[in-house]
């Protein structure tokens, strides 16, 4: 991602290229979950907007299933305080995802980042399954997210359709 952040595209592949060569993902995804990291990893940070959106959109643009980018479109609205953009992007991904426990899971950290974003009630009425809020333990600081996956554990269709073996061509 660091290649990626100073504009390097062209280095990273290569270094992607050659530490993956007999690897079953495609260089282009790779490239995506690689942006879609560096988009999350700054997406909160609202000076960086444009840049967050820049990664996310290469990321989609290399692969689409890629839902991390999503995920950080969701995490920069959010953090912005553009309700209206989260919740579109809340959609995305959980029409989009494979598993929705894994998803509501990521969905349930970002909550604890901002719960007073009006999505949280609007998600939980529009599907039955998306899970009530955790509850912090007192004791536990604020920004505690034990048992929470990171964004890192949110599922990616190139991959899952590779571990099974899939040999689609979309």
């Amino acid at each position: 991602p660091i290649l990626l952040a100073a504009g390097r595209e062209d280095d990273a592949r290569k270094q992607i290229e050659s530490l993956a060569k007999n690897d079953a993902i495609p260089v282009d995804s790779r490239m995506a979950m690689a942006y879609a990291q560096l988009a999350n990893q700054f997406a909160t940070q609202t000076k960086l907007a444009p840049l967050v959106a820049k990664w996310a959109s290469r990321a989609e643009a290399l692969d689409p299933a890629v839902i991390e980018a999503t995920f950080a479109r969701l995490r920069m609205a959010l953090a912005r305080g553009n309700d209206d953009a989260a919740l579109a992007a809340a959609k995305q991904i959980i029409e989009q995802a494979p598993d929705r426990n894994v998803i509501f899971r990521a969905l349930l950290q970002a909550e604890l980042e901002k719960p007073e974003s009006g999505i949280w009630k609007v998600l939980r009425e529009t599907y039955s399954d998306f899970p009530k809020p955790q509850q912090q333990a007192t004791t536990q600081p604020t920004n505690s997210l034990e048992g929470v996956p990171d964004v890192s554990e949110l599922p990616n269709e190139t991959a899952r359709a590779i571990s099974e073996g899939s040999t689609s061509d979309d």
